[in-house]
């Protein structure tokens, strides 16, 4: 490194105060995460593994219908999870969708009444969207740094 510029870094704040949000709070999070999974995620991976298959296809060729009304759309929707059930991956398949199910339920749950109140709240929306602009310009994957220092490895950071 040069000589001319100053070290300036604040990695070793960002660390101190992460670690004891962590400290302070990963309890927490780690009860959740077994709420979650007890109650929510492997009651419905359990329900959608016993769904026959059948059912589930008809199930998704309906829906893909109704979203498109286009019936070759439909069929090769449920032509692809029918070749996913021929490669063995079906128990994969709805262990993923109970996966995706349940984020899309919680993250609607906690996203539509935060975006109403900081739709009404100016001092929120002042709070929140330099955060949310800085978020957009940062990798996904970035994400994954805190949520699996907070839930750990396993199917809820999933």
């Amino acid at each position: 490194m040069n000589s001319f510029f100053l070290h300036l870094s604040i990695a070793d704040w960002v660390n101190d105060v992460v670690q004891s949000f962590v400290t302070a709070h990963g309890d927490s999070f780690h009860n959740f995460s077994i709420l979650l999974l007890r109650y929510l995620l492997v009651p419905l991976e359990g329900a959608l593994r016993a769904t026959p298959a059948w059912l589930i296809l008809l199930a998704v060729g309906a829906i893909t219908w109704n979203a498109t009304r286009r019936l070759p759309i439909a069929a090769f929707f449920v032509l692809l999870l029918y070749a996913i059930g021929c490669f063995g991956l079906w128990d994969k398949l709805m262990e993923t969708l109970a996966l995706m199910l349940v984020a899309t339920v919680l993250s609607v749950v906690l996203g539509v009444p935060l975006g109403i109140f900081t739709s009404r709240s100016a001092w929120l929306r002042r709070i929140l969207l330099p955060v949310l602009d800085i978020m957009q310009t940062l990798p996904s994957f970035v994400y994954l740094i805190p949520v699996l220092m907070l839930f750990g490895l396993g199917k809820v950071p999933a």
